[in-house]
């Protein structure tokens, strides 16, 4: 586990993208999440959510 403030002081992380079901938020105050809930899995469509997390990582470009 990490401590949230040296994360975001050493590495300026604001903002994770979440891609499992087995991993929870575990600063939600802290960090803006983006979370698709799948399971680690080689027959797993990441495809289908390629528009939405691509969004998100181009509004997080704009903050940043």
């Amino acid at each position: 586990n990490c401590n949230k403030d040296i994360v975001y002081l050493c590495c300026r992380i604001c903002h994770i993208l979440n891609v499992t079901r087995d991993i929870d938020n575990f600063f939600p105050g802290a960090f803006d999440y983006m979370n698709v809930r799948v399971y680690d899995d080689d027959n797993t469509d990441l495809l289908k959510h390629w528009d939405n997390t691509y969004r998100y990582i181009d509004k997080v470009k704009l903050v940043l």
